[in-house]
């Protein structure tokens, strides 16, 4: 094999290897912005079908704490919060509906990127 094709296989290979570790998003399906108090959430809408619908969760939900978590304070990092969660495991939500606190769990699917 000449120096060219192997330095062209590493690189391919590496390229491989390097988009098998890229972590997966979640998705589920939820529209928010910030909420009127710091750190939470206002659900803006809820996608038909989808993880947060079948778990439950319904517009103008707020969410207090994401797996635990506090909610960040800034929108894109709450989001990231959410998205960063593995697909597929059960994720708590805590949340306010209607001025009382309630936990409910939504599994995440996988966002698909293109």
């Amino acid at each position: 094999m000449s120096r060219l094709a192997l330095c062209l296989f590493l690189l391919v290979a590496a390229g491989l290897v390097a988009e098998e570790k890229k972590p997966k998003k979640s998705f589920i399906g939820v529209q928010v912005a910030l909420g009127k108090e710091k750190n939470t959430l206002l659900v803006r809408a809820v996608i038909p079908d989808s993880p947060a619908e079948k778990a439950g969760l319904k517009r103008d939900d707020v969410i207090v704490r994401i797996n635990g978590a506090k909610v960040p304070d800034d929108l894109p990092t709450a989001v990231k919060l959410i998205t960063s969660q593995p697909p597929g495991k059960k994720m708590p939500l805590l949340i306010k509906r209607d001025g009382k606190e309630k936990e409910i769990e939504i599994t995440p699917d996988e966002l698909d990127e293109p």
